[in-house]
């Protein structure tokens, strides 16, 4: 028996009652691909990367991870979702150590450390003090990226990861992923 590496989903579906969000999806994603869903609103993007992350469950379907079932393969998934979802409490070193944290490799402090050392990449080293109230939605969008590319996972799972951004800042953000 040959396991294929990669994501694979087999016939899913997902349902709210009567309404069917998405129906007999199938896709197999290799390791290293990159891979876009484009789609209109509403058309269940967003309900994809709840099934994959294990927020929601599949009506029927199934997903494996290199070969495994998801609820076997661990959390090979960071998932950055539409809104940035930070914690308004945690400044932007804070809420990009969380990411590191998350992961399970840093403490508080190391992880603050480790954020700290990212900022540049994104463009917030000025503001590692600062509170998402402090930003700008672009500034937001970029802490929440730093902040799931900072959990190191297999596979990202970006929901419009660039949608606030500026022409300008998109650009690089797309070179450098």
């Amino acid at each position: 028996m040959t396991i294929t590496k990669g994501i694979t989903i087999e016939g899913l579906s997902k349902s709210y009652d009567s309404l069917s969000v998405i129906e007999n999806l199938n896709l197999h994603v290799e390791r290293g691909e990159f891979v876009s869903i484009l789609g209109p609103s509403g058309c269940g993007k967003s309900t994809l990367f709840s099934v994959l992350t294990g927020i929601e469950q599949a009506s029927v379907g199934e997903v494996l991870i290199d070969g495994q079932p998801l609820a076997q393969a661990g959390s090979p998934f960071a998932w950055m979702p539409q809104r940035d979802v930070l914690f308004p409490w945690r400044t932007v070193a804070d809420n990009v150590g969380l990411g590191f944290q998350v992961a399970g490799k840093h403490k508080k402090k190391e992880a603050r450390e480790r954020a700290i050392d990212l900022l540049p990449t994104f463009g917030l080293e000025d503001f590692a003090d600062s509170h998402p109230y402090q930003l700008s939605g672009g500034m937001r969008q970029r802490v929440a990226l730093a902040r799931t590319i900072a959990q190191d996972r297999d596979i990202l799972l970006l929901d419009e990861p660039f949608g606030a951004l500026d022409a300008l800042t998109r650009t690089e953000l797309q070179l450098w992923l």
